[in-house]
């Protein structure tokens, strides 16, 4: 895409099959089109210091971690198509994308419907993305239940990460958290704890699953929601 487009910004997903976001970039900066200067932002589920240092080396801008708030990522991305030509240093005092949380989520509530509503717009879009959360999430359970038969930590791991980040940024942080115990796990030689963990996860997206499907809920959200608009 770079060989045949300009653009002035990339979203780089750090994270992704066959070539990473780490690869990706140093292609891009090594070759010779015209994207080989403009900004690349790092996008990645892992807020380690090791991970953004490791998108800064490979020749990345600014990295925003997992789950992107709109505001902070836009003034973000403000700042970097303003740099001037050939500044690729990270600003260390930028607003990141992921420093402007909603509110604290409700004691026990799978999935924080006001703040994700705040944040992407509208509870209609809420509806539709916890939707397809949900059957990403069973297609990834398949994927991370044969991982554990056959030992396959990697998959585990990868299928973790993505499960964390993905129910973060809709503001499922209790299914995100149990993701991100099974993601640590899988990098260790703790496996003998992941099976508690992993039916902890299963627990919680049926409880998730139970929660998206009530609509009851979502409507007395909508009408609470109507309520405040007609009321400022």
């Amino acid at each position: 895409m770079c060989e045949n487009n300009t653009y002035e910004l990339i979203i780089m997903d750090v994270q992704m099959p066959v070539m990473d976001g780490y690869d990706a970039t140093k292609n891009i900066r090594s070759g010779a089109s015209s994207c080989r200067n403009i900004p690349i932002m790092g996008l990645t589920a892992n807020a380690e210091k090791d991970t953004q240092q490791a998108c800064l080396e490979a020749g990345m801008n600014d990295v925003a971690t997992k789950p992107i708030r709109r505001k902070p990522l836009l003034n973000a991305i403000n700042k970097l198509i303003s740099q001037t030509d050939g500044d690729s240093t990270a600003s260390s005092d930028r607003e990141s994308p992921h420093d402007a949380p909603g509110e604290t989520q409700k004691k026990n509530e799978p999935l924080d419907y006001e703040s994700a509503a705040e944040e992407f717009g509208s509870i209609e879009v809420v509806k539709e993305l916890s939707g397809r959360l949900i059957d990403n999430i069973e297609k990834q359970i398949k994927i991370m239940k044969e991982a554990m038969e056959t030992n396959d930590m990697e998959s585990l791991r990868r299928e973790s990460h993505s499960v964390k980040g993905g129910a973060a940024t809709l503001e499922a942080m209790p299914i995100s958290e149990i993701a991100k115990q099974l993601e640590e796990l899988s990098k260790t030689s703790k496996i003998d704890e992941i099976p508690d963990v992993f039916e902890n996860f299963i627990n919680e997206f049926e409880r998730l699953r139970e929660f998206v499907s009530d609509f009851s809920q979502l409507k007395k959200i909508n009408s609470e929601s109507d309520d405040k608009k007609l009321n400022t």
